[in-house]
């Protein structure tokens, strides 16, 4: 009985020193610059070699309705 306490408590003492010891690596990075906006159906425009040069650059959180005109119409003005 003794015997197996001792185990139970190496065991508890081995767990927890291991959860103690891991430490948690977060990698932080911006991800607001760098995006590009193009207003319509894009074919095959999941693909990373799409062509957007002509795309306006814009910066997230960002909200495509702000380049309709004022009455809420196309076209989205670059």
């Amino acid at each position: 009985m003794l015997l197996k306490k001792t185990y139970q408590a190496a065991a508890f003492a081995a767990v927890l020193s291991a959860t103690l010891s891991c430490q948690a690596q977060a990698i932080e990075k911006d991800i607001s610059q760098g995006w590009r906006f193009h207003a319509g159906d894009t074919p095959n425009g999941a693909q990373t070699d799409t062509p957007d040069s002509q795309w306006k650059t814009v910066a997230v959180p960002h909200d495509w309705a702000i380049m309709d005109r004022a009455d809420g119409q196309p076209p989205f003005e670059a």
